[in-house]
């Protein structure tokens, strides 16, 4: 199932009638091209943060994928701050799901200022129950 096919599952049409026809309070269905645009920019913006391909399996993909359709559906008919707000909330969600189950490995790195010293002594010092 695409991303557009579970937001027309999960979406009232009336709602995506509006939300997709901003220009014209009177369309009787759904503009398929603006839901195109913002299906092909929620899902980019989701492979980008995330760095893992949208899967309509996964039901945190499709949470967030839906979430971010109507919000970018909701950035072509009004710009503006509370705009910007939500598409930076949408993101700020994407990059949790990308702490917590992307493929981007960070190596670990010691932060400690201090060196290792070396051992002072000929013979490597070993505990009691180790020595012969």
């Amino acid at each position: 199932m695409a991303l557009a096919d579970d937001v027309t599952a999960r979406v009232h049409a009336n709602r995506l009638v509006q939300i997709t026809n901003s220009d014209n309070s009177q369309a009787p269905s759904v503009n398929a091209t603006m839901l195109g645009l913002a299906v092909a920019d929620a899902q980019a913006d989701f492979e980008t943060v995330v760095g893992v391909t949208y899967d309509a399996t996964d039901a945190r993909h499709t949470v967030l994928g839906v979430a971010g359709v109507l919000v970018y559906l909701e950035s072509y008919k009004v710009i503006g701050e509370k705009t910007d707000k939500k598409l930076d909330g949408w993101r700020a969600r994407l990059k949790l799901l990308a702490e917590t189950t992307s493929r981007a490995w960070v190596a670990p790195t010691p932060n400690s200022n201090r060196d290792a010293t070396r051992e002072r002594t000929a013979e490597p010092i070993r505990p009691a129950f180790d020595r012969s």
